[in-house]
């Protein structure tokens, strides 16, 4: 232990230059895990607290070990608080097991009964945001999770998701959509939707509402924009998802450029938790500053020769301007047609170079249904498999440790053979495109 010189009275905080008591927690995410009432009543005042309005807070009893356990198959929050009944250095071995869990961004503040300097060191020098010696007040708490954000620059980004079709017509709308849908109804995440296609958007068609205003107005003033300007705009759909739709008009003369793809996220970033762009199969320079933009990709193809040209045209091109990022996922849709030949999902997979992260089989009564009513796919059906998987597939979006959407079972299908088929797929030839029978 330290000497007296370098020991805190308890309730202190050990970290140096807290935030003032008026420092607003932004929109994250905050767990605390506590082993005495004490610590847990303090947590509940302090998540009561106007300075924590925006935060998404919960408290659980059982300290570090039930922690660990929590997080083995799910996504640590932007800020774990655990509580440790241990002394001196044997706390270390009992935040190990978290360690493992723990997600590299999350921040992690650790209460304990120690008041050792040296502990502390020893804690921030493994990674520890900060530690709070026991008993600690409400305000010493929101003071120390305030000081992690007093930087407006470090508050949480929102994740961004991009779908984009390979083609017309291979379903990425509805399942930008329905991703999004699922994101704000499933993990209860803060989720914006954007649909950019400005003349041919189905997004206002597909939560079937009625627009006043719509993206055009969003992009008349980039310059702007801003939080409240947003708000206004954005349409309400439940009380996690709000949706900024397209006009869905000829007579739009704004084009979405890359600067103003680039402006509207920049300002959405720090107001929300997930965007999803919903982005209109063409080729432009809006269309790349959306990918680029993306944490996430989710490519779309039906199972067919110019889903897969293009598909594997647009993973490689991907592939190779974001080598530092996550590659793209790839959707199969519309999969398991009677009568029609396809090309099965595991040549699919070998011509791409890359693993198809969830098949949905065709079900032409299913989607008909949802789009012609305005719902969503699991409004109109709650048990289908295809539709279970879809939702799975959402939340290993968000780095979610579930088990992967696998693949839902298709009726039996004859596929094509592709032997030489698309030998030069993504390097200029594919002579024998056309003699496939």
């Amino acid at each position: 232990m330290g000497n007296a010189a370098e020991q805190l009275e308890p309730g202190a905080q050990m970290g140096a230059g807290f935030g003032p008591v008026d420092t607003i927690v932004p929109r994250i995410s905050v767990e605390a895990f506590c082993t005495t009432a004490e610590f847990a009543s303090a947590m509940q005042e302090a998540i009561k607290d106007r300075r924590m309005a925006k935060a998404l807070c919960s408290v659980t009893m059982g300290g570090v070990e039930r922690a660990a356990k929590r997080f083995t198959h799910t996504g640590t929050p932007n800020v774990l608080i655990v509580e440790s009944q241990e002394g001196g250095f044997a706390m270390f071995g009992e935040l190990e097991q978290l360690a493992q869990v723990c997600d590299v961004d999350t921040r992690v503040i650790v209460v304990g009964p120690s008041n050792d300097v040296t502990i502390y060191r020893e804690l921030i020098r493994q990674g520890v945001s900060e530690y709070l010696v026991t008993p600690c007040s409400a305000m010493q708490v929101i003071e120390a999770i305030a000081t992690l954000y007093s930087d407006p620059a470090t508050a949480p980004a929102a994740k961004t998701i991009a779908v984009y079709g390979a083609k017309g017509g291979v379903g990425a709308s509805i399942l930008a959509h329905n991703i999004a849908w699922a994101i704000s109804a499933d993990v209860a995440k803060e989720t914006i939707l954007i649909d950019l296609d400005m003349e041919f958007g189905t997004a206002a068609l597909d939560f079937n509402i009625e627009t006043k205003h719509s993206l055009a107005d969003a992009l008349v003033d980039i310059e702007g924009l801003d939080e409240v300007k947003l708000a206004r705009l954005l349409y309400a759909q439940n009380d996690k998802l709000r949706l900024l739709p397209a006009p869905a008009s000829m007579g739009t003369a704004v084009v979405v450029d890359e600067e103003e793809v680039t402006a509207l996220i920049e300002a959405l970033r720090h107001s929300t938790d997930v965007i999803v762009l919903d982005v209109p199969h063409m080729w432009t320079p809006g269309t790349r500053a959306a990918l680029q933009a993306a944490d996430e990709i989710v490519l779309v193809a039906t199972p067919d020769l110019a889903s897969l040209r293009n598909v594997k045209t647009i993973y490689d091109y991907l592939q190779a301007e974001r080598s530092n990022d996550a590659a793209p996922r790839v959707v199969l849709n519309q999969t398991g047609v009677q009568k029609r030949p396809e090309i099965p999902a595991s040549d699919f997979s070998e011509i791409l170079g890359a693993e198809i992260d969830l098949e949905i089989p065709y079900d032409g009564a299913l989607f008909g249904s949802a789009i012609n009513n305005g719902q969503m796919l699991s409004e109109v059906s709650g048990t289908h498999k295809g539709i279970d998987q879809l939702h799975k597939f959402a939340g290993t979006l968000l780095g979610l440790k579930s088990e992967k959407a696998g693949k839902v079972a298709l009726p039996a299908v004859k596929g094509l053979s592709l032997k030489g088929l698309l030998g030069g797929v993504g390097k200029g030839a594919g002579k024998n495109a056309g003699g496939s029978k």
